[in-house]
């Protein structure tokens, strides 16, 4: 399992607009985090779509945080940008094995309680948590 880079992305430049706790031009915060335009766009869009920041029009142009960093986990954002996470198909919700192991599969519950450890700590692990 790989968090892809889009998802390191959008950690980053939360953390970095949290950190400013102001408004933050594009140009400031791809220079600060090595993000690329196009990237920041996109993401940018998602989070304004959910409620996280609020987009200041003008010449510099960006961004400001509008939710508590504290209220922003790193499971809210891998699953915004990434969609559910799947340790393993068995350990989803009602599914059953691919192999016809169900109830006999001597994996199946380590696949399950490693899919709770990785939520609970996305969860637990937020913005403010990150910041310097």
């Amino acid at each position: 399992m790989q968090l892809n880079i889009t998802t390191d992305y959008a950690i980053r430049s939360l953390i970095y607009i949290a950190e400013k706790d102001r408004e933050v031009s594009r140009r400031d915060i791809c220079s600060a985090t090595k993000i690329p335009e196009n990237y920041l766009y996109k993401l940018m869009a998602k989070f304004r779509e959910c409620g996280y920041v609020e987009a200041v029009r003008g010449i510099d142009g960006g961004y400001k945080l509008i939710v508590d960093p504290k209220d922003i986990s790193v499971f809210d954002i891998v699953t915004l940008v990434e969609g559910p996470i799947n340790i393993n198909r068995c350990a989803l919700d009602g599914r059953e094995c691919s192999k016809d192991g169900h109830g006999n599969c001597k994996v199946h519950a380590f696949y399950v309680g490693l899919q709770g450890s990785i939520e609970k700590t996305l969860r637990k692990t937020t913005l403010k948590s990150l910041m310097r």
